[in-house]
């Protein structure tokens, strides 16, 4: 309980200090005066049809502590295994509450049936009943459960097939999310609102990657999310949602920031490893183009520069995934690797955007001591082919950087 009072104490000073937004594209001044409109709906699509099951209860009552109120809507679609989907309208629980067969208090608004999530029009269609039925001026969106960062997901059948990777493992269907089927949703739900959604938060692991920034970007203001694994309870709800009740006016932009602080504050108590940065996608093309600069100059100088760049690579700041690498600690390792003033030139522009673009950047444990909040797939050996497949990839000149200067081949 302390603890939740200081993450609450730090939270609501923290909004004090950053502005708050004003009332957004896709609200009309007629509905927000009207009170038919929020300020916030926060939506959680829970895909717990997998070994994170008894999770998702877990987390519905944490949100319950919270619960709506009449500045924001908190939403539930929880499918579990050997079960159904069901979406909750969450609300504050009492110790007087009846429960239903899963422990939830909340008002059940549908009963779906069996869904396959790992489909990301499912994913739209959450969104969409939840911005038609249950209207804000911003909107937050939490996709919880496993993830892989870009990469074929092992633990989701199909690992051979290069469109199965990302998030949202469904182990029922044997699906997930891919990276470019997650950016298709993100445009889906973008027009559905008619502006971009305020802040994706991604309760899962190695999803915080250029790779998957760059898919979203265009239909997304603020990305909340980790480099490395995520601790198993995941991201704490109640003094997030506790904000945005309280200070129903804050802005995306501070409670990404404050989420952050949130998750660190749970897991540094606990001396547990953990990783977590928000990103803001709206600087996200000035650090592609700054990359870019860097890889060009790398790919003409590649015979000068290849022992630089491959010493550099392999020094650079590692996680789970080990051809995951930290962005940051890679541009900083070697920008110290060799004394070419272009080359120090290119890194620090590299260097200057990227601190723009990670708003915060929350790390613990001696493992992970030089995450700086966006990594980037990174490999030694063999460029996997699925990484064509990417908008990345295709917008920039990063993966021809690993192929002219790494001297990466193409592997499976």
């Amino acid at each position: 309980m302390k603890l939740y009072f200081k993450i609450l104490s730090a939270a609501a000073a923290l909004v004090l200090f950053l502005p708050f937004s004003p009332s957004q594209a896709g609200v009309s001044e007629a509905q927000a005066r009207s009170g038919s409109v929020k300020k916030w709906t926060f939506m959680v699509y829970m895909c717990a049809d997998n070994d994170l099951d008894a999770r998702g209860p877990e987390d519905i009552a944490e949100l319950e502590l919270a619960g709506s109120s009449e500045n924001s809507n908190i939403l539930v679609q929880l499918d579990r295994a050997n079960g159904p989907a069901r979406r909750y309208y969450i609300t504050k629980r009492a110790p007087e509450s009846p429960v239903d067969d899963w422990g939830v208090t909340s008002k059940m608004e549908a009963d779906l049936g069996e869904l396959d999530m790992g489909d990301h029009r499912q994913l739209v269609d959450f969104f969409r009943w939840s911005a038609e039925n249950h209207p804000a001026e911003k909107y937050a969106l939490v996709i919880w459960n496993h993830g892989s960062g870009w990469k074929p997901a092992a633990r989701a059948a199909g690992a051979t097939n290069p469109e199965t990777r990302a998030i949202a493992f469904d182990f029922d269907s044997k699906n997930s999310i891919s990276t470019p089927a997650l950016g298709e949703a993100m445009r889906a739900m973008s027009g559905i609102i008619s502006k971009k959604v305020d802040i994706l938060v991604m309760d899962a692991c190695l999803m915080q990657m250029i790779e998957v920034a760059w898919e979203v970007s265009d239909d997304v203001n603020y990305i909340c999310a980790s480099e490395d694994i995520e601790p198993d309870s995941g991201m704490p709800y109640r003094p997030v949602c506790d904000i945005i009740n309280k200070y129903p006016k804050v802005s995306a932009r501070a409670l990404s920031i404050i989420t952050a602080g949130a998750f660190a504050e749970k897991f540094t108590k606990t001396s547990t490893p953990h990783t977590y940065s928000v990103v803001d996608c709206a600087r996200l093309g000035e650090l592609k183009t700054a990359l870019d600069g860097l890889c060009a100059y790398a790919i003409t100088e590649k015979e000068r520069l290849r022992d630089a760049v491959k010493k550099s690579a392999a020094a650079s700041q590692r996680f789970t995934y080990r051809d995951y690498a930290d962005l940051g600690d890679f541009i900083i390792r070697l920008s110290s690797a060799d004394a070419d003033e272009e080359l120090q030139l290119k890194c620090a522009l590299v260097k200057a955007a990227y601190m723009k673009c990670v708003l915060s950047n929350k790390t613990y444990g001696e493992a992970l001591k030089c995450a700086s909040g966006i990594s980037v797939y990174l490999p030694l050996r063999s460029v996997k082919q699925a990484y064509s497949t990417l908008k990345f990839t295709a917008d920039s000149l990063w993966d021809e950087m690993l192929r002219g200067v790494l001297e990466l081949k193409e592997g499976w």
